[in-house]
């Protein structure tokens, strides 16, 4: 939905030298932490949340292990205390439930892999949470990152697949955003009402957007949207690595060698 041709190439293609951040495992950890408390493993969440962060972690310059260590513990335990403030009682309905219809060639070519992190029961209805996390965010940007939850096109797909699962309705859904900085750590809890009307009218535009999918992995010739080239929300505050293969390179691939590595598998 970004890009036709980003989705197609990005499947491929990577930049040759890419400076690691720890960004997304640092929430990866945090989000391995708090499985463990739902499920009620007898592994200490914590325990969990710093081994995932040290099985991904890059030794580099700017981020050293113990410093991410710490901020995994402080986010899994703002996160936690959170959730015990929230929600009581927990009512657990699923806890990262993989999607039970999910094509297992379609997972195995690293494509989209829906696993809904947290449903609960609630009186009127199913209440679909996707626990979040950013190392850094400003409040200048606060609002824009909470209002995101009124378009997000994950929630309204994880919704509208619940209710195919149970068979009840989807009354809610948010995220658990967690923000580690700048400074003490808080959670936030951006949530949209839904209904199944709401539900509907986003599965009617998922099967157009599937069913372009489809024409781009089968038929080729995807096209571009020259507005996500430089839209830093969309590629994690940079612009889109691809860009200077489309744009001078001319999408021509027997060239992108010379700027890209192919991924492996």
């Amino acid at each position: 939905m970004v890009c036709p041709t980003f989705w197609r190439d990005s499947l491929i293609w990577e930049p040759r030298v890419d400076r690691w951040t720890p960004h997304a495992l640092v929430g990866t950890a945090i989000h391995a932490g708090i499985a463990t408390l739902l499920h009620g493993l007898e592994e200490e969440p914590e325990l969990t949340a710093t081994r995932v962060l040290g099985e991904g972690y890059v030794e580099q310059e700017t981020w050293s292990l113990l410093t991410l260590s710490k901020l995994v513990e402080k986010g899994y335990r703002t996160l936690r205390d959170a959730i015990q403030e929230r929600f009581q009682p927990l009512n657990p309905v699923m806890i990262e439930q993989a999607d039970p219809n999910q094509d297992n060639r379609i997972v195995r070519q690293r494509r989209a892999y829906r696993v809904v992190d947290f449903v609960r029961d609630r009186a009127e209805g199913l209440e679909v949470i996707d626990w979040k996390t950013k190392i850094n965010l400003d409040d200048i940007y606060l609002g824009e990152a909470l209002r995101s939850v009124m378009h997000s096109w994950q929630l309204l797909d994880y919704a509208w697949h619940v209710q195919q699962w149970t068979g009840r309705p989807v009354v809610q859904a948010g995220y658990g955003l967690v923000v580690l900085g700048p400074g003490k750590p808080k959670v936030h809890w951006p949530t949209i009402r839904l209904t199944p009307e709401r539900l509907t009218q986003w599965h009617e535009q998922a099967q157009a957007v599937w069913a372009t999918m489809w024409q781009v992995e089968c038929l080729g010739h995807p096209t571009m949207n020259f507005e996500a080239c430089e839209d830093r929300h969309l590629h994690f505050g940079k612009e889109c690595f691809l860009l200077p293969g489309c744009h001078q390179l001319c999408g021509n691939q027997e060239l992108y060698p010379s700027l890209y590595k192919m991924k492996a598998g």
